[in-house]
């Protein structure tokens, strides 16, 4: 489609022909405006035979062919309209930094103060300060207590605690080992003592029990834990009067092989015992 665009006072008057191919009258008006960005770059408005054509028309609605289409500078009413309400906002006070709502701090009594104590148990004391009895919540009560019952041993299982375990561990017998009820895996805990059969493969590949072999319980996870060799409680034999303190030492404590970490699968485990 063909039109005739002329310019309006204020601007120059200058005449063009333009080839529309723009579907609303804000695309037709948007269009204009850049191809006369050299003449002027103020806000422009469309019309027709002296009316305003309103941008969401279809040109082809409202304009015929070689029509001529007026193109002037926003009315002065408008300009007019949004001075005022640049001015309007202009005026309006500044707000100031220090008039800003602050936020209400509570107030507390020095009376009713409950100060939040930190579980002991799991983070320690502070060096060099004495121990004070504190006020807990209740979700910090129950913590307290869920921890305290998680370190309780099961009724099966005689705990003997950590300070003589290692005694226990090196004076205990095969025949003290064999009247203990067997555990399940799921009882062992770090850091505590167990004894143990392992099933080994012997030269001729036949599966038999290792002697008992008290361990400390170094670490646990699902279906594997890590220990510490400390005995291995091998049976008696016969042995000539002659035999050294350092032999005899280490059918007691076991040789130096022995004494190291070892990773031991559940599958692997034929008999367990826990001693603390």
């Amino acid at each position: 489609m063909k039109l005739f665009i002329k310019l309006l006072s204020p601007l120059p008057e200058r005449k063009f022909i333009m080839a529309c191919k723009q579907q609303t009258v804000k695309e037709l008006r948007n269009e204009i405006k850049r191809r006369i960005l050299a003449i002027t770059t103020e806000p422009i408005t469309i019309t027709l035979c002296g009316y305003e054509l309103m941008d969401d028309d279809n040109v082809e609605d409202v304009v015929e062919p070689l029509a001529e289409i007026g193109v002037s500078i926003l009315s002065s009413t408008h300009a007019a309209g949004n001075t005022s309400v640049k001015t309007a906002k202009s005026q309006q006070p500044l707000v100031q930094p220090q008039q800003l709502v602050q936020p209400q701090q509570p107030i507390q009594s020095k009376d009713t103060e409950t100060k939040t104590v930190i579980s002991k148990k799991e983070h320690g004391e502070a060096p060099g300060k004495p121990s004070k009895k504190s006020k807990l919540y209740p979700a910090e009560i129950a913590y307290e207590q869920a921890q305290s019952s998680s370190d309780e041993d099961g009724p099966e299982v005689q705990s003997l605690g950590r300070e003589n375990w290692t005694q226990r561990a090196n004076t205990i017998t095969m025949e003290e080992l064999d009247g203990m009820p067997e555990a399940e895996f799921a009882s062992i805990k770090a850091l505590g003592c167990i004894a143990y059969k392992e099933i080994v493969i012997g030269a001729d590949m036949t599966p038999s029990a290792s002697s008992y072999r008290v361990s400390q319980v170094l670490k646990v996870t699902n279906n594997t834990i890590h220990v510490r060799v400390i005995r291995d409680l091998k049976p008696r034999q016969k042995t000539s009067a002659k035999k050294s303190a350092a032999q005899r030492r280490a059918n007691l404590l076991g040789d130096d092989e022995q004494a190291l970490n070892v990773e031991l699968e559940r599958e692997n485990i034929y008999c367990l015992k826990i001693i603390s």
